[in-house]
């Protein structure tokens, strides 16, 4: 097989691969939401400011390497 062939599985490999980190991402951010949303019903102030500082700083994060992966497959 020359590299010419192996070029469009490599290709498709790899958008798979990205879409799938994306999923992941956006899994994550979800889960991020729901435990400073439990923290606040709850009236947790000590984890809400647990859950909101590294929240805001990981959801950015995440966020970003969803859109970048999605941008790049």
């Amino acid at each position: 097989m020359s590299n010419l062939e192996k070029t469009p599985f490599q290709l498709k490999f790899t958008a798979k691969s990205l879409h799938r980190q994306a999923k992941k991402a956006q899994k994550d951010e979800n889960v991020e939401k729901i435990r400073l949303k439990r923290a606040l019903q709850q009236g947790n102030n000590d984890g809400t400011r647990i859950y909101s500082t590294p929240r805001t700083q990981s959801e950015r994060r995440l966020s970003r390497s969803t859109c970048s992966a999605l941008r790049v497959s």
